[in-house]
């Protein structure tokens, strides 16, 4: 085999590469399906104060997530989510799961309020700096908190309330690190962003019911066994006389 090394090392390389676009893909046209108008308005806002204050570079850094009695969600959109990937892809971590099947397992995921962190920052009433590993849900959801890891690059995440005394509430998560360039633009536009939230909220309902039908279908095991199995059989053709 010695002498097929450097063709089996090519060719699992394409595969897998090829194997995870696909998946990129297929998660990509799923949530372009379920994106929410609220979603949409408000990254495409802070987006823009970003880049009103010459700050694209932090426009990725800032996340977005809803909040009610018995539930949680982040709350994402289409260049969110590729964001996320692209900020995990590097693999500064040990995980069998694709930054993909991560970023799935982060957007599909319903905490309940008791276990969220939100709850500290309504408690607290401003910006709170929290150490994921901290936090309520560590213990049972070690992918979940892996991926916020990844996220904000450090073990901190700050958390600022943009609207919290309301039936469905809205916050915006950061990395710490960035907190000094982050946080005065997040306050300067918390009204227009809880404008924003007020007048587009309804349409989280749909996105939560659509976060479920979607993905509870999305079997991303499968496809990554058959990419395995590609790659297994490339390799045993090459050593066929």
């Amino acid at each position: 085999m010695r002498r097929h090394s450097d063709a089996i090392k090519g060719i699992i390389e394409t595969v897998y590469k090829t194997g995870y676009s696909w998946i990129e893909e297929v998660l990509q046209r799923k949530f372009g399906e379920s994106e929410s108008t609220c979603a949409s308005a408000l990254y495409k806002f802070i987006r823009t104060s970003f880049r009103a204050e010459n700050r694209d570079d932090m426009a990725n850094y800032v996340w977005f997530g809803f909040y009610g009695s018995d539930y949680g969600y982040y709350l994402h959109d289409r260049d969110a989510s590729i964001a996320i990937v692209e900020i995990m892809k590097p693999r500064k971590f040990r995980s069998g799961k694709s930054p993909a099947n991560h970023l799935l397992n982060l957007l599909a995921t319903s905490l309940r309020y008791e276990q969220s962190i939100f709850r500290y920052v309504v408690q607290q009433g401003d910006v709170l700096d929290f150490p994921l590993l901290r936090a309520p849900y560590a213990s049972n959801q070690p992918d979940y908190v892996k991926t916020e890891e990844q996220m904000v690059s450090q073990g901190s995440i700050s958390l600022f309330p943009i609207v919290a005394d309301s039936k469905i509430n809205l916050g915006i998560g950061f990395p710490t690190q960035y907190k000094k360039d982050i946080l005065p633009i997040i306050r300067t536009n918390k009204n227009e962003l809880a404008k924003i939230w007020y007048s587009e909220r309804k349409s989280v309902h749909k996105y939560a019911l659509l976060m479920r039908k979607h993905f509870a279908h999305l079997d991303l095991e499968s496809l990554g066994n058959f990419v395995g199995g590609v790659t297994g059989g490339l390799i045993k053709s090459l050593s066929q006389p």
